[in-house]
Protein backbone atom coordinates (compact mmCIF):
# COMPACT_ATOMS: atom_id res chain seq x y z
CA UNK A 1 0.00 0.00 0.00
CA UNK A 2 1.00 3.48 -0.70
CA UNK A 3 2.04 5.93 1.93
CA UNK A 4 0.22 9.24 2.11
CA UNK A 5 3.35 10.77 0.93
CA UNK A 6 3.96 8.17 -2.17
CA UNK A 7 -0.04 9.34 -3.12
CA UNK A 8 0.62 12.09 -3.11
CA UNK A 9 3.48 12.60 -4.92
CA UNK A 10 1.79 10.22 -7.82
CA UNK A 11 -1.16 12.87 -7.63
CA UNK A 12 1.77 15.57 -8.46
CA UNK A 13 3.07 13.37 -11.31
CA UNK A 14 -0.36 12.64 -12.93
CA UNK A 15 -1.53 16.73 -12.36
CA UNK A 16 1.13 17.86 -14.31
CA UNK A 17 0.51 15.13 -17.20
CA UNK A 18 -3.08 16.58 -17.16
CA UNK A 19 -2.15 20.10 -17.11
CA UNK A 20 0.53 19.30 -20.32
CA UNK A 21 -1.91 17.81 -22.45
CA UNK A 22 -4.67 19.81 -21.39
CA UNK A 23 -2.75 22.89 -22.39
CA UNK A 24 -1.83 21.00 -25.99
CA UNK A 25 -5.67 20.14 -26.26
CA UNK A 26 -6.86 23.43 -25.66
CA UNK A 27 -4.55 24.81 -28.27
CA UNK A 28 -5.61 22.65 -31.10
CA UNK A 29 -9.20 23.58 -30.30
CA UNK A 30 -10.47 25.85 -27.28
CA UNK A 31 -14.15 24.66 -26.71
CA UNK A 32 -13.24 21.08 -27.26
CA UNK A 33 -10.15 21.09 -25.57
CA UNK A 34 -12.16 22.61 -22.09
CA UNK A 35 -14.83 19.55 -22.46
CA UNK A 36 -11.54 16.99 -23.05
CA UNK A 37 -9.79 18.46 -19.95
CA UNK A 38 -12.86 18.24 -17.64
CA UNK A 39 -13.55 14.69 -18.31
CA UNK A 40 -9.71 13.59 -18.15
CA UNK A 41 -9.59 15.82 -14.56
CA UNK A 42 -12.78 13.55 -13.62
CA UNK A 43 -10.73 10.53 -14.38
CA UNK A 44 -8.08 12.11 -12.04
CA UNK A 45 -9.91 13.00 -9.17
CA UNK A 46 -11.96 9.42 -9.27
CA UNK A 47 -8.23 7.65 -9.44
CA UNK A 48 -6.95 9.52 -6.05
CA UNK A 49 -10.03 10.61 -4.40
CA UNK A 50 -12.88 9.07 -2.36
CA UNK A 51 -16.08 9.33 -4.34
CA UNK A 52 -17.47 11.51 -2.42
CA UNK A 53 -15.04 14.20 -3.38
CA UNK A 54 -16.92 17.16 -5.53
CA UNK A 55 -14.25 19.13 -7.72
CA UNK A 56 -13.95 22.62 -8.02
CA UNK A 57 -14.17 23.53 -12.10
CA UNK A 58 -10.85 22.80 -13.48
CA UNK A 59 -7.85 25.54 -14.44
CA UNK A 60 -4.97 24.58 -15.99
CA UNK A 61 -1.54 26.98 -16.95
CA UNK A 62 1.62 26.93 -19.13
CA UNK A 63 2.84 26.44 -15.32
CA UNK A 64 1.31 23.68 -13.49
CA UNK A 65 0.14 24.51 -10.29
CA UNK A 66 1.50 20.99 -9.36
CA UNK A 67 4.76 19.52 -10.13
CA UNK A 68 7.40 17.49 -8.49
CA UNK A 69 10.39 19.36 -9.54
CA UNK A 70 8.59 22.11 -8.18
CA UNK A 71 6.55 21.19 -5.43
CA UNK A 72 8.69 19.48 -1.98
CA UNK A 73 6.76 17.85 0.82
CA UNK A 74 7.62 19.46 3.96
CA UNK A 75 5.79 17.33 6.52
CA UNK A 76 2.97 14.11 7.12
CA UNK A 77 1.35 14.40 9.70
CA UNK A 78 -0.30 11.18 10.28
CA UNK A 79 -2.91 10.22 12.74
CA UNK A 80 -4.50 6.68 13.02
CA UNK A 81 -6.74 6.78 9.11
CA UNK A 82 -6.19 10.47 8.64
CA UNK A 83 -3.33 12.07 6.69
CA UNK A 84 -2.35 15.74 6.02
CA UNK A 85 0.90 16.28 3.61
CA UNK A 86 2.05 19.81 3.56
CA UNK A 87 3.77 20.89 0.46
CA UNK A 88 5.20 24.07 -0.92
CA UNK A 89 5.28 24.76 -4.75
CA UNK A 90 7.71 27.57 -6.31
CA UNK A 91 7.27 28.43 -9.70
CA UNK A 92 9.35 29.58 -12.32
CA UNK A 93 8.83 33.63 -10.90
CA UNK A 94 9.88 32.47 -7.79
CA UNK A 95 6.45 32.95 -6.49
CA UNK A 96 5.67 30.05 -3.43
CA UNK A 97 2.23 28.67 -2.94
CA UNK A 98 1.77 26.54 0.10
CA UNK A 99 -0.48 23.21 0.19
CA UNK A 100 -2.07 20.48 2.25
CA UNK A 101 -3.51 17.63 1.05
CA UNK A 102 -5.63 15.77 3.67
CA UNK A 103 -5.69 12.33 3.04
CA UNK A 104 -8.34 9.43 4.58
CA UNK A 105 -7.27 5.52 4.78
CA UNK A 106 -9.85 3.19 3.60
CA UNK A 107 -9.91 -0.27 2.77
CA UNK A 108 -8.19 0.11 -0.77
CA UNK A 109 -5.40 2.75 0.71
CA UNK A 110 -4.97 6.19 1.29
CA UNK A 111 -7.50 8.33 -1.05
CA UNK A 112 -7.57 11.97 -0.96
CA UNK A 113 -10.35 14.15 0.55
CA UNK A 114 -9.10 17.66 0.17
CA UNK A 115 -6.27 19.72 -1.25
CA UNK A 116 -5.90 23.05 0.05
CA UNK A 117 -4.12 26.25 -1.20
CA UNK A 118 -2.79 28.44 2.07
CA UNK A 119 -2.19 31.50 2.07
CA UNK A 120 -2.09 34.18 4.80
CA UNK A 121 -5.95 34.98 5.53
CA UNK A 122 -7.44 31.29 4.71
CA UNK A 123 -7.34 27.92 3.19
CA UNK A 124 -9.23 27.18 -0.07
CA UNK A 125 -10.36 24.14 -1.84
CA UNK A 126 -8.43 23.56 -4.66
CA UNK A 127 -9.01 19.71 -5.85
Amino acid sequence: MESPEQLVRSFIVDYKIWNDESIIIDQRDEIKGMDIAEDNYKLLIEKYCLPSVVPQGVAYASDSAHCLDEEVILQVIIDNNKATVITQHTDADDFISDYEYHLTLTDNGWKLLSLLYVDEDEKLESL
